[in-house]
């Protein structure tokens, strides 16, 4: 063999080697296309304590019908009066679980304390995780109704994290509205309940409180803006968890929503806000966008980018 031959033999190998390996790159850098699954769907109730007091609370899991731990999302309701309270539906946010639980998520949404067929509150009146507890529209306490419908997303998590389907370490908190407000609580830090074990990170959807105060006008003097920007500075101070807050366009509480996004980022926490184009015909279908499946892919997109920076499953 002459060494002219060689030299072309190797020059030939050192080619197919860059053709195969840029072929391994290729595959490498692009996505996995995620795996949809059957799922099951069934009545879970959560047993909690809190202060002594012992709780049941309606919900339901939504989850994959295949064998593994799968990461765990609670998606928590909003907040309303004492009459929607006692009619509230335990599948309200059936729709986005159902996306979750079909991407490799165990999906739980459930009522909290007093709302549909969940236990009331012990001694209602002097409760003070009753909803009224926060001030009502004379001093609007959004800090401490937050905490103590987050106390119930806590208790809720706590409970599922130990179920043989649930990857502890990966957990997901998702809130519309008033639960928004609960899940932005749990990045609070170690005051006043310590971190969250296995919190890899937090979306409030449109996150607020107070609409019967504001009365649909929320640059108005009847909503304390202040106190709500008070509340995402003391969550923000020492949150380590990322946020992601998305509202819609045509909702009245989005025109303050930048304020509250930027109290939570100059006290230190991580929030990255996100409006949507205008969400259904009037402000209740926009408020209410989450858990209308019409919706879906105006938030999916949005919701995938943060779950990827979490290294949690993306939604298909």
């Amino acid at each position: 063999m002459t060494r002219e031959h060689t030299q072309n033999l190797y020059r030939c190998g050192l080619t197919a080697f860059a053709l195969v390996f840029g072929l391994a790159v290729v595959v490498a850098m692009t996505p996995a296309k995620a795996t949809t699954y059957d799922i099951v769907e069934k009545t879970r109730h959560s047993r909690i304590s809190i202060k002594g007091d012992n709780y049941t609370l309606e919900g339901k899991l939504f989850r994959p019908s295949a064998e593994g731990r799968f990461p765990l999302v609670v998606l928590n309701h909003g907040t309303c009066g004492e009459r929607c309270r006692k009619r509230y539906k335990r599948s309200r946010l059936a729709s986005p679980a159902t996306v979750f639980a079909r991407s490799g998520y165990a999906a739980y949404t459930f009522n909290r304390i007093g709302y549909g067929k969940s236990d009331g509150f012990r001694g209602y009146a002097h409760n003070p995780f009753a909803p009224t507890a926060g001030g009502g529209c004379k001093y609007q306490d959004y800090a401490t109704s937050a905490r103590k419908a987050g106390l119930q997303v806590r208790r809720v998590i706590e409970a599922l994290a130990n179920e043989e389907y649930v990857d502890p370490g990966r957990i997901l908190a998702v809130g519309q509205s008033g639960g928004g407000l609960a899940v932005l609580s749990l990045t609070e830090g170690p005051a006043p309940h310590g971190r969250l074990p296995g919190l890899r990170g937090v979306i409030s959807t449109a996150g607020a409180s107070g609409s019967g105060c504001a009365k649909g006008n929320y640059l108005g003097d009847d909503f304390f803006n202040h106190n709500m920007v008070s509340m995402y500075e003391e969550f923000g101070r020492a949150s380590e968890t990322p946020v992601l807050m998305v509202y819609a366009e045509n909702d009245p509480r989005t025109v303050r929503a930048e304020s509250w996004r930027s109290a939570y980022g100059e006290a230190g926490g991580k929030a990255k806000l996100v409006v949507l184009p205008r969400q259904g015909k009037s402000p209740r279908q926009a408020h209410g966008f989450f858990y209308r499946s019409w919706s879906t892919e105006a938030w999916k997109p949005h919701f995938n980018e943060f779950l990827s920076s979490l290294g949690l499953p993306t939604l298909n």
